[in-house]
């Protein structure tokens, strides 16, 4: 559903919109490897989120699921991804 390991929410801040600028193009494209490749782990998409409504509707189901249909099915939102 997500590439992030968690429910982060979508970057709709007002400075997300710098990543499209040519200036921030400019000042990427003198950053050492390293330095790109932390950024890029770091901001792997500002529209690769989760939003508030998405968020609250998978609680509701979940909860359903758990409390009032009783069901079998096992989660843990707390547990590692991958593990």
């Amino acid at each position: 559903m997500l590439r992030r390991r968690s429910f982060f929410p979508i970057d709709d801040s007002t400075f997300t919109n710098d990543f499209y600028m040519p200036c921030y193009s400019e000042y990427f494209s003198k950053l050492l490897l390293h330095l790109c490749q932390k950024n890029n782990r770091e901001n792997i998409l500002t529209s690769d989120g989760i939003s508030g409504a998405m968020l609250r509707a998978i609680n509701q189901k979940l909860y359903c699921l758990q409390f009032i249909t009783l069901s079998e099915l096992e989660f843990d939102l707390m547990k590692p991804f991958g593990k």
